[in-house]
């Protein structure tokens, strides 16, 4: 959990800093932890994933991430 707290703190950052960690590839990485057995980091993930994706001046190609981010979103707020 420190690692993804670490992460948030990152993306939060400016647009530079949050393109640079979608440059490294987090998505992938970030959707997996959408499926963690542990509720919390499922929700942490999924909020880092929301504010990642929605910077605006942030270029990110979506796929299935949209789907999966929704489902785990829902299933994040259902556990709460």
């Amino acid at each position: 959990m420190p690692a993804l707290r670490t992460l948030g703190n990152i993306v939060t950052g400016n647009d530079d800093q949050t393109q640079s960690v979608l440059d490294g590839g987090i998505l992938p990485y970030l959707r997996e932890l959408m499926n963690h057995k542990r509720s919390g980091i499922v929700r942490v993930s999924c909020v880092h994933t929301s504010i990642t994706v929605h910077s605006p001046s942030v270029s990110v190609k979506l796929s299935s991430l949209t789907l999966t981010l929704s489902l785990s979103l829902s299933l994040s707020l259902s556990l709460s």
